[in-house]
C-alpha cells in the first residue's frame, strides 16, 4: 500500500497534501506512526477538529434552548451526546418537541 501511495503521489508530480480533520483519526494517525510510513512526496496535515469535537459548550446551552422553546434544531447525530456548560435539561429521548434526529417535528 505505501508503495502504491507514493507512485501515485509522483504521477501527480506536486506534493500531495491531505487534511485530517477527526480527532479521533489524528489519535490513530500518530499512535499507529502513519506519517512516518508515507512517502516526502505526501503530506497529512492536523486539521481543526470534527465539527462536534470542537463545539463549545455555550452553542450546545443555545441549542437545546432553542429546542425546548419548540425550535427544530439539526444536528450531527453525534453531537446528542455532547454536554453544554450549564447543563441545562436535556430534551427527552434526545429529541425535542417530537421530533427525529435530523426530522424536525411531524
Amino acid at each position: 500500500m505505501c508503495r502504491l501511495i507514493e507512485r501515485r503521489a509522483r504521477e501527480i508530480g506536486q506534493p500531495v497534501k491531505i487534511m485530517n480533520f477527526c480527532g479521533t483519526h489524528e489519535w490513530t494517525t500518530v499512535h499507529y506512526g502513519l506519517r512516518s510510513l508515507l512517502p516526502p512526496e505526501v503530506r497529512l496535515i492536523a486539521g481543526p477538529g470534527c465539527p462536534v469535537c470542537i463545539t463549545p459548550a455555550s452553542c450546545v446551552d443555545a441549542a437545546v434552548r432553542a429546542a425546548m422553546e419548540g425550535k427544530v434544531v439539526y444536528t450531527y447525530g453525534d453531537a446528542f451526546r455532547l454536554m453544554g456548560g450549564g447543563r441545562p435539561p436535556s430534551p427527552p429521548g434526545g429529541r425535542a418537541g417530537g421530533g427525529g434526529a435530523g426530522g424536525g417535528r411531524s
